[in-house]
């Protein structure tokens, strides 16, 4: 089985002013843009859509999975970074079994969650189906950010870590015991942090004082660098800044080793990793160290004319692969 995933950005963010009365000539100006539904309320998302679309662009999300030639699945998901602010409808019309609308939209960035974005005037008139609809925007996009950031972190840690084998050595203990060690590295996958990066540049919606639900702060370090460099992305949604911190968790590590004669497996266990990756502050962050490389060693007891010896004797390979820690299995005394 393989996956593959495209990320693709255009369009450049607009950041929008308050809409209120006073603010309003501020404001950038509005889309216009057409929809077509069948029915007005769906031909009206469409034009929403297109709106914010243009304003402030679009992550594509394809994910592909083939095993033995045969597609199992094939999924897009997008994400734009913004939700109606405003709108005034233009035109609107039925032809034949299709509603074709026309509206005027005024786009806002999610990053500006916490900026007034509505009010009434003094009469106390207001336009509850404007105000409706720019709420249902709103969270239709905090739940595109919710689906577009549970598929990155799925990959966590499979595909986020990287296992690279080392060298074996051979030793005897007083027992008599023959003692294999298998050293490995273990780091993050460049990658992998490259599409977490893009990812927490487009969903991260700021926070002031009164609605700050964390941060998380990306580490990483290129070949010729001598210290890090980090990035920090600052989130006021819960929700969105839970999938992060919950995903996110060096108790979800595992390695999987498998000895091999051939392509046939002759034992495999898998160990917990002791070593950070990602740290939890007391600040409400999440700190991915993208930047650490780690040496660590498995070690084998096999004793003498034991059936673990038998497998070492048939075995002339070792794979060392990541993987949840829920799907491994557990050996309290790693011993063969």
């Amino acid at each position: 089985m393989w996956r593959l995933l495209l990320l693709m950005m255009w369009g450049v963010l607009a950041v929008g002013c308050s809409t209120t009365e006073g603010g309003r000539a501020a404001r950038p100006s509005p889309i216009r843009a057409t929809g077509v539904g069948t029915t007005m309320e769906e031909a009206k998302e469409s034009a929403f859509r297109q709106a914010i679309e243009n304003r402030i662009g679009v992550l594509v999300l394809g994910e592909r999975e083939v095993q033995s030639y045969r597609l199992l699945k094939d999924e897009i998901l997008t994400y734009s970074a913004g939700y109606i602010d405003d709108y005034t409808l233009i035109s609107q019309e039925k032809v034949s079994k299709k509603w074709i609308v026309t509206a005027d939209i005024w786009v806002s960035s999610s990053k500006l969650t916490s900026r007034i974005i509505s009010s009434s005037s003094s009469d106390g008139k207001m336009n509850g189906k404007k105000a409706s609809d720019s709420f249902s925007s709103f969270v239709k996009q905090k739940q595109q950010a919710d689906r577009l950031s549970a598929k990155i972190l799925s990959g966590f840690p499979e595909s986020a870590l990287m296992a690279k084998f080392n060298r074996t050595e051979l030793k005897f203990d007083g027992q008599r015991n023959a003692k294999m060690l298998i050293y490995f590295e273990t780091s993050w996958n460049r990658g992998y942090l490259d599409s977490l990066n893009e990812l927490l540049s487009l969903i991260q919606d700021g926070g002031d004082a009164e609605s700050f639900a964390g941060f998380v702060r990306v580490l990483y370090k290129n070949e010729r660098d001598w210290f890090p460099s980090q990035e920090r992305y600052r989130f006021s949604d819960t929700k969105l800044f839970q999938q992060f911190e919950n995903q996110l968790d060096d108790r979800r590590i595992a390695v999987r080793m498998k000895m091999r004669d051939g392509q046939r497996v002759v034992h495999e266990d898998c160990w917990g990793l002791p070593d950070a990756y990602v740290t939890k502050g007391y600040d409400r962050s999440v700190q991915i160290l993208g930047h650490r490389k780690y040496e660590s060693v498995i070690t084998l007891t096999i004793p003498f004319n034991s059936k673990a010896q038998q497998i070492l004797a048939s075995s002339n390979s070792v794979m060392l692969t990541i993987e949840s820690a829920d799907r491994c299995m557990k050996n309290g005394d790693r011993s063969l």
